[in-house]
């Protein structure tokens, strides 16, 4: 599934390589925006859109690791295992969750 930031268009492939991120550990929405910053090509730039013109590939990353962990949290795939300094710290409980202590969950 591919989404438009910022008027830039995530690619399906990233996309779906940060969804596995999320399933293998723990993780931020830091955690995920690093991932997007390594993962995204260079090219990855806003479209001169309203609203667009202070934005730039930082604003990318940070807003599509914010909108990939919503949609992952209203399909019920992701919950809140505790916070760390007040932020979430995320775990994948979808479909192919982890193993737990020998267990499969989801």
């Amino acid at each position: 599934m591919s989404m438009k930031v910022y008027g830039y268009e995530i690619p399906a492939e990233v996309d779906a390589a940060i969804v596995e991120r999320m399933r293998v550990t723990r993780f931020t929405l830091s955690n995920i925006n690093g991932e997007l910053d390594r993962r995204l090509p260079a090219e990855a730039t806003p479209t001169g859109g309203r609203g667009h013109a202070h934005a730039d590939r930082g604003d990318i990353c940070w807003r599509a690791a914010d909108r990939l962990i919503q949609r992952e949290r209203k399909a019920g795939n992701i919950a809140i295992a505790r916070r760390i300094a007040g932020s979430p710290l995320w775990e994948w409980c979808g479909p192919e969750a982890p193993a737990v202590d020998g267990r499969r969950s989801g």
